[in-house]
């Protein structure tokens, strides 16, 4: 079975009681989808088009996430000055990898 082929969400993610089930998703496809990286650059649209919800909901999801501390998120600009939004966590946090 291929790592893409599952998502892993850590057990503090999942009792943690401030967070809902979309949220503890969302953090489960973040973090699947950095993996190779560190980071990932995933649209609202392309999570929710992964948990087939609304694009609005992924972005509440992210800045609760960012809020509590979860995630790292800031804007990037490349050589065409389009915006991307890089997503990360932070080094120490050995549950995520």
């Amino acid at each position: 079975m291929d790592d893409k082929d599952y998502v892993i969400i850590p057990q503090c993610i999942v009792e943690d009681k401030n967070l809902t089930s979309t949220d503890k998703l969302v953090y489960g496809i973040i973090l699947r989808l950095t993996r190779s990286n560190g980071y990932c650059w995933a649209s609202n649209q392309y999570i929710a088009d992964i948990l087939k919800i609304h694009p609005r909901t992924v972005s509440t999801c992210i800045r609760k996430l960012r809020e509590i501390g979860y995630i790292n998120s800031s804007k990037n600009k490349n050589d065409k000055f389009k915006t991307f939004r890089k997503i990360s966590f932070d080094k120490e946090d050995e549950y995520i990898y």
